[in-house]
């Protein structure tokens, strides 16, 4: 089975990936903005191995052309999952520029991915 054909509920999969990315990935985005360097020491390893399922997901993505506009692929790969390792790297050394970046991702996943979900 294609993935873009995926159906759950009645919801096409660009529908439910617009609905992950609203409700998960801009609430662990902001999250992770606004803890800054109070998270958790196990949040770390988490954004770690996030990063790598996401850098795995859209480099299939970008293989399969699974979307029409790959630009948002490669923004997962070049800019989203670099940014997840270097926290999980540096731990709570993470300079709070870093943090503001992804109060900034926060707001563009849910901003875009709203736009997204009512005009598709």
């Amino acid at each position: 089975m294609e993935i873009n054909k995926i159906n759950i509920l009645g919801y096409s999969y660009f529908k439910l990936l617009f609905l992950f990315h609203i409700f998960i990935v801009a609430a662990l985005f902001f999250y992770i903005g606004i803890a800054r360097n109070k998270i958790s020491p196990w949040f770390y390893n988490l954004m770690g191995i996030l990063a790598v399922i996401i850098i795995v997901y859209h480099i299939y993505r970008i293989y399969t052309h699974g979307l029409k506009t790959v630009f948002w692929n490669y923004l997962h790969v070049i800019i989203i999952a670099p940014l997840l390792l270097y926290i999980a790297y540096a731990k709570n050394t993470t300079p709070r520029v870093i943090y503001d970046i992804f109060i900034g991702l926060g707001a563009a996943a849910l901003a875009v991915n709203a736009y997204f979900m009512v005009s598709h």
